[in-house]
């Protein structure tokens, strides 16, 4: 099975440095790229992946990347930064098997590209994010961790009845997205849940099923429940948290 995956940083000019792009992936990752850019375009393999980052002045979806700027949680600056966009770095990943190996040097890819003195931020399908957050999330990999926010995106919302929360991204990794619906928790401990949640899933490469329970100790057993996404078009799974259980 392929495992692709794009994204599109944004520039405050019309400049792209590619050897700085290749010094960072040295210096960041150790990831040496012998090649040269041509016509505005960088190609290399690793291992069996294959990577292409190239330049765009243009892009055919630039409305659709000022959206998820606009509607993402994460960028404070949202509507302000897109303002500055002249230019783009388009970035896609091409490889098999190992769909959390490929992840991970997608994101190691976008972090050191992001160190240019002219980025902006970056947005693919999934995720919004400006240069310096994403940054700091590419820094778990150097800890052993996975930079969940910089691959899954975690929306919340605020109900009549408490807080709710979905993912957007699990799909990716083959799995159902999740929802904790109408939450009686504080929003930093759904916050810290949500990412716990789907740092498990991903990394232990888990399926959690209608009817079972989850929890992080023995003490904690939260229903799970499959059924039709509420924020999201199809099935999800619902995870029952509450202050009594939580």
């Amino acid at each position: 099975m392929d495992i692709k995956r794009k994204s599109v940083i944004l520039l405050n000019d019309e400049q792209c440095d590619f050897k700085k792009i290749k010094d960072n992936l040295k210096n960041d990752w150790d990831i040496l790229v012998e090649q040269e850019d041509t016509d505005g375009k960088l190609e290399f393999n690793i291992g069996n992946t294959i990577v292409e980052i190239s330049f765009q002045k243009e892009i055919t979806k630039r409305e659709d990347v000022e959206k998820e700027v606009k509607d993402s949680n994460y960028w404070e600056n949202g509507i302000e930064d897109i303002k500055k966009i002249k230019s783009f770095i388009e970035v896609s990943i091409l490889g098999k098997k190992d769909i959390e190996k490929i992840a991970k040097l997608f994101v190691k890819i976008n972090a050191s590209i992001l160190k240019l003195s002219n980025t902006l931020g970056i947005c693919d399908e999934i995720i919004a994010l400006p240069t310096k957050i994403y940054i700091e999330i590419a820094q778990q990999l150097k800890d052993g961790e996975l930079p969940v926010l910089a691959l899954v995106n975690i929306n919340f919302y605020k109900t009549d009845n408490g807080i709710s929360s979905y993912t957007k991204g699990m799909v990716f990794f083959d799995k159902k997205e999740i929802e904790i619906l109408d939450t009686d928790i504080e929003f930093s401990e759904l916050f810290d849940f949500m990412l716990d949640i789907v740092d498990y899933v991903i990394s232990s490469d888990i399926k959690l099923n209608d009817g079972e329970t989850i929890g992080f100790s023995n003490e904690q057993q939260i229903p799970i429940v499959v059924s039709q996404g509420v924020a999201i078009n199809e099935d999800s799974i619902k995870i029952k948290v509450t202050t009594e259980n939580y």
